[in-house]
């Protein structure tokens, strides 16, 4: 008895170091190998402990229980999907067990949730989602950025679900809960022990800077290997998308003051020598995103020039991927900036005189405001095309447009911003 004693002494405490340290590697290298390593001699250890655990105080066996749980999980993040299930499985398996015996923490249900998470997205059995946001619920405060980052995944999940199913009023109130937790987990520093996890959010973020640097390089590309596509916009520019203005507040049936305020917007940044890019056409239907992880542009345009940072707008506010907060604009703006670098990067000239605060602050809500009238105008066709996607794209789009003139109402730099938008957002 003695020796048996000594021996699960030397287990717990041997495991329990594999445990933390295994842990702290995987956070700063998702592929440490040493991490790995010893995540595994984590479970392999504790697995036995627990054979003959009747025999331990209940502390001791919640503690080791949570410990399996959790090396587990975060080794499914890295294991081959044939072999995952498995894994996860026991995983959960380990995970109620503490959790039976009394492990109520944070920490307990972001992981909880994350098993359910990523076993749903093996099995599609929509049960285990619901059992993922259960934990969540169960969980005594939302404190823990893992926490929230799981429930922004599980919300997310939970829509495209019920979306599927025709229940589209629930789809669209779990859409909106995700944008806020989305907004939160994007704005955030990301937590360490989500770093190379099943954080949509933060593949969200770092696909939108991704895309925003293939836009920057075909917009140099285009600009600097092809002398049809003028730099600088000349009178001849300027009357030309002046015309586009006035086109489309006629379609909008908007008076010829709303149209001098939308050319008095854009006024500032079509002067003689301005900027311009190649249009490409940037909406979120544009880009291919392939099972290597590889992005692909689609559908590249002619040799038309729109004025900076209007494809930016496509781009990021296509559909209500960032929320319409302060700090969502924050990070609009961010995104700008990091644009203009990377054009900078792939060899543009010029951008540096355009790259100020309040520059980019205006030019980017004026090519806002213009991209939702283009979407109003869209939108207001009769046809909302016959899949349930399309339908709820459409409510989508809605919604955001009408919150994007909100906020622009109130709080955009140019008074005719400020006007324009008061006037179209009574309409939409």
């Amino acid at each position: 008895m003695g020796l048996m004693r000594t021996r699960i002494e030397v287990d717990l405490q041997l495991g329990g170091r594999c445990f933390h340290l295994g842990r702290k590697l995987i956070v700063h290298d998702a592929d440490s190998l040493p991490g790995k390593f010893l995540l595994n001699e984590t479970v392999e250890l504790l697995t036995e402990v627990s054979r003959i655990e009747q025999r331990l105080p209940e502390n001791v066996r919640r503690a080791y229980h949570g410990q399996i749980a959790t090396s587990l999980a975060i080794l499914s993040r890295r294991t081959d999907p044939g072999s995952v299930e498995d894994i996860l499985r026991k995983a959960g398996h380990h995970s109620q067990i503490a959790e039976e015996l009394g492990d109520y923490t944070e920490e307990h249900f972001a992981y909880r949730a994350e098993i359910d998470l990523r076993l749903f997205g093996v099995t599609r059995d929509e049960s285990i989602l619901e059992q993922a946001q259960r934990a969540i619920r169960k969980s005594p405060s939302f404190q823990a950025k893992k926490l929230r980052a799981v429930s922004a995944d599980v919300t997310a999940e939970l829509r495209f679900s019920r979306i599927r199913n025709g229940d589209f009023d629930t789809g669209l109130r779990l859409l909106r809960d995700a944008e806020h937790q989305y907004a939160d987990a994007l704005t955030a520093d990301v937590p360490d022990d989500v770093q190379d996890g099943y954080l949509l959010a933060k593949r969200a973020q770092d696909r939108f800077r991704e895309a925003l640097s293939y836009l920057a390089a075909f917009h140099a590309w285009r600009s600097m290997s092809d002398p049809k596509v003028a730099r600088g916009c000349s009178k001849a520019h300027k009357k030309s998308f002046n015309i586009q203005l006035s086109r489309i507040c006629r379609r909008l049936q908007l008076t010829q003051a709303h149209s001098t305020l939308l050319a008095d917007a854009f006024a500032p940044f079509l002067t003689e020598g301005s900027l311009m890019l190649a249009k490409k056409d940037p909406h979120s239907g544009n880009w291919l995103w392939t099972a290597k992880n590889e992005l692909v542009m689609i559908d590249i345009e002619s040799t038309a020039v729109l004025p900076l940072l209007q494809e930016v707008a496509v781009l990021i506010d296509d559909l209500p991927l960032v929320d319409v907060t302060e700090q969502g604009w924050e990070y609009r703006y961010f995104l700008c900036h990091e644009y203009l670098e990377s054009l900078g990067r792939f060899g543009f000239t010029g951008v540096e005189r355009e790259d100020r605060e309040d520059r980019v602050d205006e030019r980017y809500q004026a090519a806002v405001i213009l991209h939702v009238m283009r979407g109003m105008n869209r939108l207001r066709g009769t046809d909302s095309g016959v899949s349930s996607f399309s339908i709820e794209s459409r409510m989508m789009q809605r919604e955001h447009y009408t919150r994007l003139l909100d906020y622009l109402a109130s709080n955009a730099a140019q008074r005719e911003v400020r006007k324009l938008a008061g006037a179209l957002a009574i309409r939409a």
